[in-house]
Order: structure tokens, then sequence, then C-alpha cells
């Protein structure tokens, strides 16, 4: 009996233990939801956040783990950790944060530039859109086909896939003194799907690039493309056209543009009088 009262005497004092104990896990777990909402957010909230901003000839930051130096035109939208990046014209250097979590994009005309955690450059001009790697690795995949995984120190180009943008690298090269292959090549390139002014300056481009490259016959059979089509550089085909028929056909080729020159007032008298005196 003594001993059954000495157990009852302890027994209330199993509840206050109990109760202090439930406080302090549910204390615990209040306080390790606190810490879990709060690391939540800090790692959503710039997922979420959006980004528009211009680029032109400044350094902006995007987020913590995107930097961006702008030498042209662009723009920059989306959420921080999936940024999308519009670049017109044109040198852009990108430096991303690796393993971070983030999926940027630069995307232009001709090409879609993908990077995880790396630095590189974007540079668009008349030739095309340039990629090349410092560091880390990009997927490039190009409008005009192809794709491309770049590694440190490598370089990609993709090239205009419209005949306006063929026709603006075409006048590049050709401003830079490129060979003339080169100048022919992406006129070809260019050429099926022409029409209107665009197909009439790339004839006279390959009417050119062809004679340059001792082809006459050929250079010939553009300028007469070109001047059928009746294009604003009229003088300046039925100039090459003359000096093509006179290589590949002599005077008796050449005597019919020879002619039109001079109706243009644009003739060479003495060359039209010796060719006019030939049998």
């Amino acid at each position: 009996m003594d001993r059954l009262r000495r157990g009852l005497r302890r027994r209330p004092r199993l509840l206050p233990l109990l109760a202090l104990g439930g406080l302090t896990a549910a204390a615990l777990a209040a306080l390790l939801a606190i810490v879990g909402g709060v690391a939540a957010a800090r790692w959503a909230r710039p997922s979420d956040r959006p980004v528009a901003a211009p680029l032109a000839d400044a350094p902006v930051a995007v987020g913590d783990d995107v930097r961006l130096v702008a030498h042209g035109a662009g723009e920059v939208g989306g959420p921080e950790r999936a940024p999308r990046i519009r670049w017109t014209a044109g040198a852009l250097d990108v430096d991303v944060t690796p393993q971070q979590g983030v999926d940027l994009r630069v995307v232009t005309r001709e090409a879609e530039v993908r990077v995880i955690g790396t630095a590189f450059r974007v540079d668009r001009d008349a030739l095309g859109t340039a990629v090349d790697v410092v560091h880390g690795r990009v997927e490039v995949r190009c409008v005009a086909g192809g794709e491309h995984v770049l590694g440190a120190g490598e370089h990609t180009v993709c090239l205009p896939s419209t005949p306006p943008g063929l026709l603006g690298r075409a006048n590049e090269l050709k401003r830079r003194g490129a060979d003339p292959a080169e100048v022919l090549a992406t006129v070809d390139a260019a050429l099926p799907a022409a029409a209107g002014p665009f197909l009439a300056e790339l004839l006279a481009l390959r009417a050119e690039a062809l004679l340059a490259l001792d082809r006459p016959a050929e250079a010939r059979a553009a300028a007469d493309r070109y001047l059928d089509a009746g294009g604003a550089r009229t003088v300046d085909l039925l100039q090459i056209a003359a000096t093509a028929a006179l290589a590949d056909g002599g005077c008796a080729a050449a005597l019919p543009y020879l002619q039109r020159l001079e109706a243009q007032g644009a003739g060479d008298p003495e060359r039209l009088a010796r060719c006019e005196d030939q049998p």
C-alpha cells in the first residue's frame, strides 16, 4: 500500500512534462516551417521576378548570376533565371555563373544560343551572327540549318537565311574585299527565293563577281537578266555586259551594249568606233 501511494503521488508529474515536450515539438515545427518558407521564398522569388530592359552600350546585371555588357542594340526579357535576349546588332558579352540553374538564351535573326553556365560573345553584323566561347559550353542553333556545341576558345558563324540578309552579307563581303567566289556563293544562296529589287541587286552582284572570276559568258548572262528586269543600275550593268561580251564574243557581241551605253550618254566613243569599223 505504501508503494502504491508513492506511485500515485509521482504520476501527476508526468503531465506537465508531456505538455512541455509537446510545446517544444510544436515550437520546433513552427520554427522549421518559418525557416523553410524563407528559404523557399529566397529561391522562388528570382525565378518569378520578370525582367524587361533595353540593352545598349552599358553593363546590365540580371539577378545575381547573369552579367551582360552590350556594345550594340537589343533587349532582355523573361524571368531572372530564364532570361531571353533578343539581340539586333553589335557585340554582346555574356557571363553566366555555372551550376545555378540559369537557362539563358540569346536570339538573333540567324541563330539561337543557349547556355547554362559560361562566358561567351555574340556579334551580329551584316555577315551574320558569330559566337565565340570564352569558357564553358554553349549550344548554337542556326536558323539556316545546323547545330553546334562549342567549348572554350571555339567559334562559329550562323549565316543570314533571307534574301535581304544574304544581300547585305554579299555587299559587306564585297566592301571588305573578300574573294569574289565567296560573294558569288552568298548571292547564289539568295537567288532562288529573291524577288523584286532584291533579285535585281543580287543579279548585279553576281555579274560583277563572275566578271572578276574571269567567267565572262556567265557574267554577261547575269547582266542580261538584270537589264531585262529594268533595275536602277542600267549603265553599270551595260558596262559589265559590254566588257564580258568583248571577252567572250568580240565586237560583234559587244556592239549592242556599246550602242545602248552611247544612247544613255555613258558610252566610250573610241571603243564604239573600233567595234563599228570591224566587219
